[in-house]
């Protein structure tokens, strides 16, 4: 009795993880991928160019500093 319990356990248990594998490789899209990015890497890009190079130096020493310290 309890190898027919565990044997139904065992299938309906791969039954579950081969869905959820299936639902995982639906994933996201190139586009959604390439949104993503945009929406990280354009700010950063938008603030390096209205704070100036002398603001990214700044930063950059103080870094260096916490790092040495």
């Amino acid at each position: 009795m309890k190898n027919l319990a565990l044997k139904t356990i065992v299938k309906l248990q791969d039954r579950k993880m081969r869905r959820q594998i299936q639902r995982d490789e639906e994933g996201l899209t190139m586009l959604a991928y390439a949104l993503g990015a945009a929406v990280i890497i354009v700010p950063l890009a938008l603030a390096v160019l209205a704070f100036g190079n002398s603001a990214v130096t700044d930063a950059g020493t103080i870094v260096d500093g916490a790092l040495a310290s």
